[in-house]
């Protein structure tokens, strides 16, 4: 799953002295340091404008390419109460746009082991609101893409926006966890155990052992 280092350079380094002795540490905090000295490249320095989503998956790209195995960023702006089928274009092409860089940018042998996941921490309700909008809602949708991916279809089990089976007569009902899809890549991708899926990282979680969205 995504891992975001913060704190000053300097402070990592001296966690990073007093835990000498334990090796996996250490070269998790040497990973969070190079991690916080790329930071002024990801996001622009103090004062600056910040690069365009493109410009931030090309850089996503070249780690990808390098000893980097995952990697996570934001796209902004689907909070939409108000004029959402205006506001809605940009952060949608936004997602076009990083996923088509990060295919221009990587090579066909590493393009075909990768799996691109994006999702929303919340949903919107089906219904519209007063303001041309949806606000904060549960059901959501994820979207996937890259070579390890069985892409071109629609996953779901649809459950109806018919009166009477929307989630609190407002929002879609969800059908499955997301943490599902996650547990597949981190399983495929990574290697990561069944059972270390199942009691550490998602615990709790029934993993499928076979994802259909999932070339095998």
């Amino acid at each position: 799953m995504p891992f975001t280092a913060t704190g000053t350079v300097r402070s990592s380094r001296r966690l990073s002295h007093r835990t000498a002795s334990s090796s996996g540490f250490s070269a998790a905090m040497q990973e969070a340091t190079d991690t916080d000295l790329l930071s002024d490249t990801i996001h622009g320095k103090k004062g600056k404008p910040r690069p365009g989503v493109e410009a931030v998956a090309k850089f996503t790209a070249g780690m990808l390419s390098a000893d980097h195995r995952i990697a996570s960023f934001s796209i902004n702006g689907w909070d939409t109460h108000l004029s959402q089928a205006r506001v809605f274009q940009r952060p949608t092409k936004d997602l076009a746009a990083a996923i088509t860089a990060l295919k221009a940018n990587l090579s066909p042998e590493i393009w075909r082991k990768t799996a691109i996941l994006a999702i929303t921490e919340f949903g919107r309700t089906a219904r519209e609101n007063g303001s041309a909008g949806t606000d904060h809602g549960t059901g959501g949708v994820a979207i996937l893409a890259g070579g390890a991916v069985a892409g071109g279809k629609v996953y779901r089990d649809w459950p109806s926006l018919a009166d009477g089976e929307l989630l609190e007569d407002r929002d879609l009902r969800p059908t499955m966890d997301l943490r599902q899809i996650a547990a597949a890549m981190l399983r495929q991708q990574f290697g990561i155990s069944t059972r270390d899926l199942e009691a550490s990282v998602f615990p709790g979680l029934v993993v499928d052992k076979r994802p259909a969205f999932l070339r095998g």
